[in-house]
């Protein structure tokens, strides 16, 4: 992936857990799309949890970020359950500072996520 792309693709659905994985580079610039993904999954009855995958992302900004957790906030008022992998640890600290470290889950695998999610 080259170093002005960012891409999201929803790679499964299981149990009603939604699958994305996130690749390139992320900045504030970039979060757009994001937000109406967001937007969309809280409008899908089946959906009942989204899990984020960040292992190919090239680079995430703290600024672009803290935008993509605040268009998450909407899904969980509409309580879809938000998971996140292969988070690196400036991210989870910075999920800490906004207070978000209680809504949304940090997990090891794909598999746990799915399975807690689930429930």
């Amino acid at each position: 992936m080259t170093g002005d792309k960012s891409c999201m693709e929803i790679v499964k659905v299981v149990d009603g857990v939604k699958v994305m994985k996130l690749s390139g580079v992320f900045t504030v610039d970039k979060t757009a799309d994001f937000q109406q993904i967001c937007k969309t999954i809280d409008k899908e009855e089946d959906i009942k949890a989204i899990v984020l995958d960040f292992s190919e992302v090239e680079m995430l900004d703290t600024t672009a970020f803290a935008c993509m957790v605040n268009a998450m906030k909407e899904n969980i008022k509409q309580r879809v359950k938000i998971g996140m992998l292969n988070l690196k640890q400036k991210h989870q600290y910075l999920l800490n500072i906004l207070g978000m470290d209680g809504a949304i889950s940090v997990y090891d695998s794909e598999a746990e996520a799915i399975e807690r999610l689930s429930r």
